[in-house]
């Protein structure tokens, strides 16, 4: 049982300003609700570091559920991006962070906050996609996705994806015969340099023109993506350039977080957020995957995870040591026709999963 009324009056509040954003509170939050849904499981610690991360750069807005005393009891992050379609290009919301405070489940939170991330994407007039995965907190994902929406004139697409994942302590499988020609950090943000080597392999205009013949649909270097895998100020996360034989290159986006079992944290997991493969085949792919897992094994991660979205062969994943888990993540996207139309047929993309 609940210990709340659903009638207990909450204030829904979108904003786009940091400075309205208790990041302890946050995390007091997302912390309770996640620990809720993965009792006795290996779960994703949320911090204060995450939403430093997440909320670093200006190109995001927030829905929150305030009590009468300003306290957060759930919300959601849309990070503002654009979305490469077959060569064009849409403005875009990716809706991620979702969490409600497991005593306000089952009173509707989930759903007002749902609508208004929704018709604030609708008033902006912005592509909207989204992702969820098992044990999102508090939020029956395809209930959500799909009824309000369509509804009100929307058409949805969804897309689902396994997660894959792979130890990177104890036995391992035996490395690719050949080593990658070169691996480089891609930095397209102004900072402090505090990589190394800031030569970068190819300039960004290159980049986005490359990520847009490759893959269907992708995220574009630019606004929030490029503050959060092309920010040189940041090891959390990026991207590595990798040249696993000559004239192939691949791009492969990172994300680093913190793993706890209940209250205990054991270790951090390494995310390959993204895979974009310009011209590689299946040994050449698996050797810059066993070369991606070699960085961040020397990252300090214990293991590494990535979602099946069709850019790579499950034979590859098998052969570099990846398991498929029961997990999945579901991607949602969803707009007012025609825009949809490009979509029907998303066996081809590449997009991260915060």
């Amino acid at each position: 049982m609940n210990s709340v009324d659903p009638r207990t009056p909450l204030r829904i509040v979108v904003t786009s300003d940091a400075g309205d954003i208790d990041i302890d509170a946050l995390v007091a939050l997302s912390d309770n609700a996640w620990r809720r849904n993965y009792d006795g499981k290996v779960r994703v610690v949320y911090d204060a570091d995450y939403y430093e991360w997440l909320l670093g750069g200006s190109d995001w807005f927030a829905a929150l559920a305030l009590t009468g005393d300003g306290k957060p009891v759930g919300f959601i992050v849309s990070l503002l991006r654009t979305l490469n379609v077959s060569g064009e290009r849409f403005p875009t919301a990716y809706t991620t962070a979702w969490a409600v405070d497991p005593a306000y489940r089952r009173t509707g939170v989930s759903l007002r906050l749902w609508q208004a991330n929704r018709e604030t994407i609708r008033e902006r007039g912005f592509f909207g996609v989204a992702a969820a995965h098992g044990g999102y907190s508090g939020t029956r994902a395809g209930v959500v996705f799909r009824e309000p929406a369509e509804r009100r004139g929307f058409t949805i697409g969804l897309q689902k994806g396994a997660i894959w994942s792979r130890a990177l302590t104890g036995r391992a499988p035996p490395p690719a015969q050949h080593a990658p020609v070169g691996m480089r950090r891609l930095c397209f943000v102004d900072g402090p340099y505090v990589i190394e080597d800031q030569d970068a392999p190819v300039d960004r205009e290159t980049f986005e023109q490359l990520v847009a013949s490759n893959a269907r649909l992708a995220f574009a270097p630019s606004e929030n993506f490029a503050q959060i895998y092309f920010n040189s100020e940041l090891t959390r996360s990026g991207t590595m350039w990798l040249e696993p034989s000559r004239g192939m290159r691949c791009a492969v986006g990172f994300s680093i977080f913190t793993l706890a079992l209940d209250d205990a944290e054991i270790g951090l997991v390494g995310r390959i957020q993204f895979f974009l493969s310009f011209g590689c085949d299946d040994e050449r792919k698996e050797i810059a995957l066993a070369a991606m897992s070699g960085f961040l094994h020397r990252a300090g991660c214990s293991s590494v995870s990535l979602v099946d979205q069709n850019q790579i062969a499950h034979a590859t994943l098998d052969r570099c040591g990846f398991v498929r888990t029961p997990d999945e993540v579901t991607f949602s996207f969803w707009s007012r026709e025609p825009l949809v139309a490009p979509f029907d047929d998303l066996s081809s993309c590449s997009l991260d999963w915060l």
